[in-house]
């Protein structure tokens, strides 16, 4: 397995590269972790659920990654106290967050526009919205200072292709991930800090496909090219790329990873 070092022209070395990767307790974001790990980085695993936490802490330690290196921290990313005390406590363990992974979100399911709800379109935004944003937020600041830093967004192809079945709520949000890296990238490029963004397609081992099966998947795989659905490793890898030095010229991309379906 091709993993990425974080050792290159810059001279940021694995040691002194600080992660964070919200909504970290499974899916693609524990895999984003893990490859992170694998290059060397210290990785701060974050979820609102602790039972989900500490099961993904010991399964990265199980995995025999450094236990050392490792620390979870139970927040929910979108309250702004919350986030500025998961900030400091990384901080103060570490020191300042150097790559930060936005994973944390909520799936949409695939209803019609007519049949959400206000409290669902609200819920939707402010769990894949506001989290991203409050995040990226506290995260800047001390990149700027140093003139280094990655925020590697995690979007969806529902947000830049219609042809997802999604629900509009959560096109719409991801949607706005998507915008928002793009404009935070400009603000952010000048001091040295790279702002991408990964949109996954049909992802295996995540909550979504866990959730469907029989036709309706056959229905999602007929419109793959690549006639299969991607793996959480395939994700995570592209994230510890762009969280590494070698992804510095890359900025404000939205990077699609769907198997051709939205191409």
């Amino acid at each position: 397995m091709t993993t990425h070092t974080f050792r290159g022209s810059d001279r940021v070395e694995a040691r002194d590269v600080v992660a964070l990767v919200t909504g970290a307790g499974s899916g693609i974001g524990l895999g984003c972790a893990r490859a992170l790990l694998r290059a060397g980085a210290r990785v701060a695993i974050n979820d609102r659920a602790s039972d989900a936490l500490d099961r993904a802490a010991a399964a990265l330690a199980d995995e025999g990654l450094p236990a050392s290196r490792i620390a979870a921290v139970c927040a929910d990313v979108t309250d702004a106290g919350t986030v500025a005390r998961m900030f400091a406590e990384v901080r103060q363990r570490w020191g300042p967050v150097g790559a930060l992974v936005n994973n944390a979100a909520v799936s949409g399911g695939r209803l019609p526009l007519a049949e959400i709800a206000d409290e669902q379109w609200d819920r939707m935004m402010t769990a894949n919205l506001r989290g991203v944003y409050l995040c990226t937020r506290q995260a800047l600041p001390d990149m700027v200072a140093k003139r280094w830093g990655r925020v590697v967004n995690i979007a969806s192809v529902a947000g830049v292709s219609g042809k997802l079945l999604a629900s509009a709520h959560y096109a719409a949000a991801k949607g706005g991930v998507v915008a928002f890296t793009r404009r935070v990238a400009m603000e952010a490029a000048p001091h040295g800090v790279a702002v991408n963004a990964v949109a996954p397609g049909l992802i295996a081992d995540t909550g979504f496909t866990r959730a469907i099966t029989g036709p309706l998947l056959e229905r999602y795989l007929a419109g793959i090219p690549a006639h299969r659905a991607g793996t959480v490793d395939e994700v995570a890898q592209l994230a510890a790329f762009l969280c590494s030095e070698h992804a510095g010229y890359i900025v404000g991309q939205t990077v699609v990873v769907d198997g051709g379906a939205s191409a």
